[in-house]
């Protein structure tokens, strides 16, 4: 519902911490592919509104998605990007 209500008044930051908050729900329950699906929409829209401030904890829970998942060298990539 956060995420519909966003979405609706274009809250781009406000899509990007429900994201991240249903990606690290995602990973909780081992549910990495959806968790990193999360994950990277959160980062591109971080991204897209030019938060520097916060890009790297998008940086960061997509690398710990990615971790659980199997793709270690991603995962890597991002935690680097992260620093």
């Amino acid at each position: 519902q956060a995420l519909a209500k966003h979405e609706k008044m274009g809250n781009k930051i406000g899509m990007a911490i429900t994201l991240n908050n249903l990606s690290i729900m995602m990973r909780e329950q081992k549910k990495f592919e959806q968790a990193v699906n999360y994950a990277r929409k959160s980062l591109t829209l971080r991204m897209e509104v030019q938060d520097a401030r916060n890009t790297p904890i998008a940086q960061r829970s997509l690398a710990r998605s990615l971790y659980g998942f199997g793709q270690y060298e991603e995962a890597k990539q991002y935690c680097f990007l992260a620093l």
